[in-house]
């Protein structure tokens, strides 16, 4: 089954790719926290969330797995020895929701300082969103992943809808086309740009050649009338 990681895309983002539209990055974080909220049920916080472990299938499900545990994306509450908790994994998913909708990486040494910053450069109601899940103090987030989810959901409204699994599927599919076509198109220039990489030593090598060539045929007739000469005294010598 091919899969797509978030932090793949990330990646792609922050190397000058086409930023997500916001209801597809609604839609794909909704997926995580129900998942999140089944989890918390069971009286689990997930504790290691970061793009890395969040999987896009082709069917346009997004599935959580383990987490690396990088501290990039831990609550502050953590940094500090504490154990994770439901709202932590708040925490790091609202980490998530804004590096998509920036479209850049994280810096290793971020460490929670997002929640001193106005955020202003991100969309509404986004912008919301993330501040309600980043504040320092846990009684200041959203309290649960359902609550996150639903946040989404409204504002995935403000852009017609957060995009269903059918939507990103297409979206998915879409990408893998246009990743093909630019593999595709890069390969022929190389290949039509490799006789003009390799010009200067075909035209060196054309150079030897002919120069060769001249030396050969001028040495010839030199040869030839040499041993031509040295016939003719043989001859004369054995004349009776």
């Amino acid at each position: 089954m091919q899969v797509v990681s978030l932090w793949s895309l990330l990646v792609e983002l922050d190397s000058g790719g086409e930023l997500l539209k916001p209801a597809l990055v609604c839609g794909l974080l909704e997926q995580v926290c129900a998942q999140l909220e089944e989890l918390h049920a069971a009286g689990r916080a997930h504790g290691a969330l970061s793009p890395s472990c969040m999987l896009v299938t082709a069917r346009g499900e997004v599935v959580l797995g383990d987490g690396d545990g990088s501290p990039v994306y831990w609550a502050p509450e953590q940094l500090v020895g504490m154990a994770a908790s439901p709202r932590s994994d708040v925490f790091a998913l609202g980490l998530v929701l804004h590096d998509l909708a920036r479209g850049l990486r994280p810096m290793h040494d971020r460490i929670g300082a997002l929640a001193d910053l106005t955020l202003d450069y991100l969309a509404r109601p986004l912008l919301e969103i993330v501040r309600g899940a980043i504040a320092t103090a846990p009684g200041a987030r959203f309290a649960t992943a359902r609550e996150l989810g639903e946040a989404l959901r409204d504002a995935g409204d403000a852009w017609g809808g957060s995009f269903a699994r059918a939507d990103i599927a297409a979206w998915l599919a879409a990408r893998r086309a246009r990743r093909a076509a630019t593999h595709d198109i890069v390969a022929t220039a190389k290949l039509v740009s490799t006789p003009h990489d390799r010009l200067p030593y075909v035209v060196g090598l054309s150079a030897l050649v002919a120069f060769i060539a001249m030396v050969v045929t001028a040495a010839i007739p030199t040869g030839m009338g040499a041993i031509l000469d040295h016939g003719r005294q043989d001859y004369r010598a054995a004349r009776p």
